[in-house]
């Protein structure tokens, strides 16, 4: 047992910490007398009877010191011997029309029981709330609380008081109750609120008392002092917190509170100061309590538009490493979030600010998710970034920018650049075409495969095209003129975003992974182990989960030629995950997975060893590397056409569309701009770049001559 550190105290202490001391003193007092039975004489007052005075003078303090902290850990070991075993004919009622009148009866009732020899004798009226509001009122609260002032934090971990209905209530609870009494209570009208300086300090200093206040002011500097307390950089403060659930709900729950709905409002600081202190504290347990949450990702969507909620949503994901995985990201994706996000791209429903924040976000998600880590922060590749690139939640992304167009395109382009900037194949851990499922059995931190992203791109990339010329043929349009006088339309942001999505394109079909015929079949059994024995279901289709919930939220269900497919349809739009896949199975069999009706028949042991018997094996011939010079000509353009890897795929689409030749000449329309420029340069760069032996893109580079 430690003794307590009263010694600081008399030096250098202020006036605010003597009266905490004082307080702590006068409640461990009454609680040492409730916790004796009836006609027993406690330590205290039998050392006052029997010991020496220069013994006493001495040793007091500390003995009473030790005898506090074992009556809080008897209250949490045992239930106490309090009110009920005190005859009520023995109890003295304590007048209780002022504190100070109270103290006064305190130390009176003492002084006559000393004269007497006798033990005063409490109620539990007397461990009432006035002493932990007391302490809350105090100025110096928050610095005993930094000096460690082990006495007060086991007085606001472990103390308790009883209310009128004589009902035990622990002061921490009695706190956290408190502090959601405030954050109801805050008007976030009040125009005073705005007024109040940023500095935490000054919430918990002394005020003139001359001047006036709001109620909402007073709530707020008491909310701040709370919250202050609980995310204070103290352990016993947050292992106490961390032990109750129904504590951690409190808190929590200002997350769903009515005013909890701009950046402006005081309770979103308050929430995140605390969770966020919770979460850098206590890491794994706290996030064991978040992991209970089924609407965690309903709940922080719906504020969207406030940064630092997302901000700590992220940090939540920041902790899903590779080498110490929380759970958080399978959550995540169980919940739905990434087709989430995609329904707030919706210019009918959302505006462009929400749009821009969803924006932000997922590309947040991206940076951190980076197949190649450049900093302590990332967490490699997972299952959202997985998702974000399948083929489902791309068809919702082309449908966004072809049907919505305007702020919804922008943002969806933007992300779309930023997942294969992130993820290019050249950088991979993994190596698709040199390992095998036995050496290295996918995981869901594997590398994202592209290939699905860029044949789904080339599809619709007629139809992305067409909104360039349909605006290039728009004569209502204003038009505008530049400092030369010259008359011009402007280029727009639509434009723009889609040739620079060209050009991101262009950069992917570039990889090595998307010149490979091997590489898609690999990745397309990568994704059915995943799907088999990560994810727990025996299923033919891969996330038929996904495929439903995008199509419930896509932005038209009535039209006929949908991007996204109905649910009847789900086995075609998952047969197209192999651009030249021609292989069918009439047989309950899909490249080795047994369906549903077999998995009861075999073990999930022998589903995996029959799995890789039939699918780790060679995967065919790569590309045929054998090209005369020159490159141009018929022959390599029928051998290239009959059997294309999906980069030739893309670039066939470019080159039959005249899209390169289209570009330069509205490149040359707008001589001044800079942007503009940076994204015909690397459009052109990426061509000249490319293979020009094995691959069509020497056909784009004798277009940009034709």
């Amino acid at each position: 047992m430690s003794a307590w550190p009263f010694g600081q105290n008399s030096s250098g202490a202020t006036i605010g910490s003597s009266l905490i001391s004082k307080t702590l003193d006068e409640y461990f007092h009454v609680l040492e007398h409730l916790q004796l039975p009836e006609g027993q004489l406690p330590p205290s007052i039998k050392r006052r009877n029997t010991g020496s005075d220069d013994d006493d003078e001495n040793n007091d303090d500390y003995n009473e010191n030790n005898d506090s902290s074992t009556l809080l850990n008897t209250i949490h070991e045992n239930e106490p011997m309090i009110a009920h075993e005190i005859s009520a004919t023995n109890r003295t009622p304590l007048k209780r029309d002022r504190t100070g009148e109270q103290d006064d009866e305190i130390k009176e009732k003492d002084d006559d029981s000393k004269e007497k020899g006798n033990a005063p004798v409490y109620g539990v009226h007397d461990l009432d709330s006035k002493f932990i509001e007391k302490i809350l009122i105090d100025p110096e609260l928050l610095n005993e609380l930094n000096r460690q002032n082990n006495k007060l934090l086991d007085f606001l971990c472990y103390g308790i008081f009883y209310d009128n209905k004589q009902s035990k209530t622990a002061n921490l609870q009695y706190l956290i109750d408190q502090l959601l009494i405030c954050c109801d209570s805050i008007d976030p009208d009040d125009k005073d609120l705005s007024l109040l300086p940023k500095d935490d300090q000054f919430f918990v200093g002394e005020r003139d008392k001359n001047e006036e206040e709001s109620q909402s002011t007073k709530f707020l500097r008491r909310a701040t002092i709370l919250s202050e307390m609980f995310s204070s950089d103290i352990w016993l403060i947050t292992e106490t917190l961390m032990k109750h659930k129904p504590y951690l709900d409190k808190l929590w729950s200002l997350l769903t509170h009515p005013n909890f709905n701009s950046e402006k409002s005081p309770i979103v600081s308050i929430f995140i100061k605390i969770n966020q202190n919770l979460l850098f504290s206590k890491q794994d347990d706290y996030l064991q309590f978040i992991l209970t949450h089924d609407t965690l990702v309903d709940d922080v969507l719906s504020h969207i538009d406030i940064s630092m909620v997302m901000d700590f949503l992220l940090k939540l994901i920041g902790s899903d490493r590779i080498d110490s995985p929380t759970g958080i990201i399978t959550l995540l994706r169980k919940q739905q979030m990434i087709p989430k996000l995609l329904q707030f791209f919706n210019n009918s429903q959302y505006g462009s600010d929400v749009q821009a924040y969803v924006g932000d976000f997922l590309k947040a998600i991206i940076a951190v998710s980076a197949n190649a880590p450049l900093d302590d922060v990332s967490v490699g590749p997972n299952d959202l970034t997985r998702e974000l690139a399948s083929p489902q939640a791309i068809d919702m992304l082309t449908k966004i920018m072809i049907r919505e167009r305007g702020t919804a395109l922008n943002i969806a382009v933007s992300v779309v650049i930023e997942l294969i900037r992130k993820n290019n194949s050249d950088y991979d851990q993994i190596n698709l075409l040199t390992t095998t499922l036995r050496e290295n059995p996918p995981t869901d931190r594997d590398p994202i495969y592209l290939g699905y992203l860029l044949k789904r791109f080339t599809r619709c990339l007629p139809e992305l095209f067409q909104i360039i010329l349909d605006i290039e043929l728009d004569n209502s349009l204003p038009t505008r003129k530049n400092q030369l006088g010259e008359t011009f339309k402007p280029l727009g942001f639509e434009r723009f975003k889609i040739v620079e999505l060209i050009a991101e394109l262009l950069h992917c079909s570039n990889m090595g992974l998307m010149n490979s015929m091997r590489a898609e079949r690999i990745a397309s059994k990568r994704d059915q182990y995943r799907e088999l024995f990560l994810q727990g279901d025996v299923v033919t289709n891969p996330n038929p989960h996904m495929v439903t919930t995008l199509h419930r939220l896509s932005i038209n269900e009535d039209d006929t030629d949908d991007v996204i497919v109905s649910n009847e349809n789900d086995n075609a739009i998952n047969d197209n995950y192999n651009y030249n896949n021609n292989n069918s199975n009439d047989n309950n069999e899909t490249n080795g997975i047994p369906t549903t009706s077999q998995s009861s028949e075999t073990t999930k042991e022998q589903q995996l060893e029959n799995f890789l018997n039939k699918n780790d094996d060679d995967d065919g011939e790569e590309v045929d590397e054998s090209f005369d010079i020159p490159y141009v000509k018929d022959t390599q353009n029928e051998k290239l056409r009959k059997s294309p890897t999906i980069g030739d795929y893309y670039k066939i689409s470019l080159y039959d569309n005249y899209i390169i030749p289209r570009i330069l000449l509205l490149f040359l329309k707008y001589p001044w701009n800079n942007f503009w420029h940076n994204v015909i340069f690397d459009i052109i760069q990426q061509i000249f770049n490319g293979r020009m032996d094995f691959s069509y893109n020497s056909f784009l580079v004798y277009s940009l001559f034709d």
